[in-house]
C-alpha cells in the first residue's frame, strides 16, 4: 500500500514510519511542498527491483546480440526472399493455431 507522507512528519515519526515499511511491507512517497521526490520501499522490494533491471539489462543485451548475428546472417537476403520468409512463417503460425483447435 502506498502512502504519502511529508518531509516534516517523516523526520518526527522515521521510527515508526521505519517500521511499518518493515513490517508491513508499506511503501511511502515522500513529498515535498506536496510534490512527490523520493519512494521508501521495503528492502526487499528494492532487491528486487535490481533483480528485475539486472534481468531486464541482461534480456535487451541478448536481443541486440541477436539482432547483430541475425542481420550479419542475413545480410545477402533480397528484399523477395525476406517476403518469402516471413510468408512462410506466418503460414506456419496459422497452421499451428488452426491445429489447436
Amino acid at each position: 500500500m502506498e502512502k504519502q507522507i511529508g518531509t516534516t512528519y517523516l523526520r518526527q515519526k522515521l521510527t515508526d514510519v521505519i517500521q511499518e515499511i518493515k513490517e508491513e511491507k508499506a511503501t511511502y512517497v515522500v513529498e515535498t511542498f506536496g510534490r512527490p521526490q523520493v519512494a521508501i520501499v521495503d528492502l526487499e522490494q528494492y532487491h528486487n527491483f535490481l533483480r528485475y533491471q539486472q534481468e531486464r539489462e541482461e534480456f535487451f543485451d541478448w536481443m541486440k546480440e541477436t539482432a547483430a548475428i541475425n542481420a550479419e546472417h542475413n545480410k545477402d537476403l533480397t528484399e523477395a526472399e525476406i517476403l518469402t520468409i516471413i510468408e512462410q512463417a506466418r503460414q506456419e503460425v496459422w497452421e499451428e493455431q488452426q491445429s489447436q483447435k
